[in-house]
């Protein structure tokens, strides 16, 4: 990686973490093996009581320290690692992944475009099954956020950079000034669709995102979270109206009402029949009822970032029936109990990714892309 203090920063990744000492060793082993010249880390300990502050100053001196007191949630620290951050670019990244071989080196390049306001990378599931977390993010008009080729193998699709909406912030590569321009994580959302609300507002202020395949990351997923959890749901099914009413441009979201209260009464529907969380996902839909005044202003600030945009504004959200009603599809196909079948034919025939790592500190460093 190089001696920090005698390079300039060309990047500083920010690591939040919570509870996360078993995974967060094997994070930071991989960042520090195969960070270019010139990288800082940042790790923002959110109120851990697992002794991870204690275990940072003793076995990685050289790495930035930001602590909070008590758990604020991952906007907030995010938001603190980035205003301590010295480089152009950041990468947010999470506790519970691991980088590859390279895996910064292409974004980096992207940046040199100054319309680009962030990079999404390549991220796999570490499960290994040979299937992917995220190429990007994606935005229907109907109000749903999802990560491209979730749960999906590798296709000849993937293999481009190529535009898409978003970068989540999982692994997500972004020009600091930019994020800071647009207001930075949205600190009231505390996690969750907290990068669809700012990729919504670097769009806003007139900048794309690039996915790459050249920079690949491996995630655990769902290390720091219980999706069971009714109190998880209920800021899910809020942030999730947030984005719908305050970042969509009027035109979008009038095009998208009638789908988007479709989507909403199938996702209460299937929620309710599985008793699944079924009422604190309702109460978080109406809750947004009682930020409207909130929404206004925030709409407002969005007008006034499209006026001082950095380049053209564009929304290449999804927009056609096909893909919801392919989700429909799915969750009719789960609740016969199909879905266990047709995954096990889709993992035989993809390759398997390499396990990303251990949950040890002491083993070995994760290995890098698969041949």
């Amino acid at each position: 990686m190089g001696n920090p203090s005698k390079l300039a920063h060309r990047l500083s990744v920010v690591i939040p973490t919570y509870n996360g000492l078993a995974v967060l060793a094997p994070c930071l082993r991989s960042v520090e093996r195969y960070a270019p010249n010139g990288t800082e880390i940042i790790v923002v300990d959110d109120g851990s009581r697992d002794g991870t502050l204690d275990w940072l100053r003793r076995t990685h001196p050289a790495v930035r320290v930001v602590a909070f007191e008590q758990n604020r949630g991952f906007c907030a620290a995010v938001n603190a690692g980035i205003r301590a951050a010295r480089a152009p670019v950041i990468e947010t990244l999470n506790n519970d992944t691991v980088v590859a071989p390279g895996w910064a080196d292409h974004p980096l390049e992207l940046f040199r475009e100054p319309e680009v306001g962030s990079v999404a990378p390549l991220v796999w599931l570490a499960r290994g099954e040979g299937l992917i977390d995220s190429a990007g993010d994606e935005y229907h008009i109907s109000g749903w956020a999802l990560n491209r080729a979730h749960f999906e193998p590798f296709t000849p699709e993937l293999s481009t950079p190529r535009e898409v909406f978003g970068t989540c912030a999982s692994a997500g590569f972004y020009r600091r000034e930019a994020v800071l321009r647009a207001g930075g994580f949205p600190e009231h959302f505390s996690a969750y669709y907290d990068d669809v609300d700012l990729a919504f507002r670097l769009r806003w202020s007139g900048y794309r995102c690039v996915y790459t395949p050249r920079s690949q990351v491996f995630h655990r997923l769902n290390y720091s979270h219980n999706h069971k959890d009714p109190s998880l749901i209920h800021r899910l099914a809020l942030n999730e109206e947030r984005v719908f009413w305050t970042d969509l441009p009027n035109v979008l979201r009038r095009h998208g009402l009638l789908l988007h209260a479709m989507f909403v009464a199938y996702t209460a529907m299937t929620r309710a029949v599985r008793r699944d969380n079924f009422w604190p996902y309702l109460r978080g839909k109406l809750a947004v009822m009682s930020e409207r005044g909130q929404i206004r202003r925030q709409r407002a600030c969005l007008d006034r970032l499209r006026a001082e945009a950095a380049g053209p504004v564009r929304f290449p959200v999804t927009t056609g029936s096909g893909q919801l009603a392919a989700r429909f599809l799915r969750g009719l196909m789960s609740f016969l109990g199909m879905r266990r079948a047709l995954g096990a034919s889709v993992t035989a025939k993809t390759p398997a990714a390499p396990a990303a790592w251990t949950t040890n500190p002491a083993d070995s460093p994760p290995p890098g892309i698969a041949a």
